[in-house]
């Protein structure tokens, strides 16, 4: 194996040990606010278990099979729902108010919201990273407003004024990924187009580039 392909593996593996260690040192700190309980710890969980993810897939070839993850929709699938578990006001309840909720939040947002990403998005097409995106947008947006206009707590652990807080802070996350992800497909087909030029021009002795025979990738656009 490439020296530097292994020591990258290392340091993703080191990384996603230490933000999850992270995670379950500061639970208490974390998880007093509803802001930095949802906004912070569970995409902490979340990007380490896609570090450890990234690994896997190259250390494991079976796990990347055309046959168990198509166009990364089963892994899609499979993220979105324990996502919108996790977003549910009772199961952020549960999780504070039980040690085998908690325990399954900490196990679950890595196996069920990292891993499977990791894996599915290099292998999706741009309709469903339009349709990943689009559903995680309107999720945040629905979210944001529920949390700004109940009159009473939707979360028995926290204080009204606190999910309010959450509500604008999450309206602000869906704005700025929106514009983002707009920015990006503004730019994506002008990439495209100089990379498939690039590839179209023959090389300086009248052979084939390697660039033809380049395995295609689709853009995180």
């Amino acid at each position: 194996m490439d020296t530097a392909l292994h020591e990258r593996q290392l340091a993703r593996l080191f990384a996603a040990s230490a933000l999850f260690a992270w995670a379950v040192w500061t639970r208490a700190a974390l998880e007093a606010s509803p802001v930095l309980h949802i906004v912070v710890q569970l995409p902490a969980l979340g990007f380490a278990g896609w570090l450890a993810g990234s690994v896997a897939g190259q250390k494991v070839p079976a796990l990347t099979s055309a046959h168990l993850n198509r166009h990364g929709l089963a892994g899609a699938l499979i993220a979105l729902f324990a996502i919108c578990f996790w977003m549910l006001p009772r199961s952020i309840d549960s999780a504070l108010a039980t040690g085998s909720m908690e325990a399954a939040k900490f196990v679950s947002m890595p196996l069920l919201v990292g891993i499977p990403l990791a894996l599915s998005l290099p292998r999706m097409g741009p309709v469903l990273r339009g349709i990943v995106k689009a559903n995680t947008l309107s999720m945040l947006a629905v979210l944001s407003w529920i949390y700004q206009a109940a009159p009473i707590r939707i979360c028995n652990s926290y204080l009204v004024d606190q999910q309010r807080d959450l509500g604008l802070v999450l309206f602000t996350a869906a704005i700025l990924l929106a514009l983002f992800w707009g920015a990006g497909a503004l730019r994506g087909p002008a990439n495209r187009t100089e990379d498939q030029g690039k590839s179209a021009a023959p090389s300086a002795g009248g052979g084939t580039t390697d660039n033809e025979f380049a395995t295609p990738h689709w853009s995180s656009q």
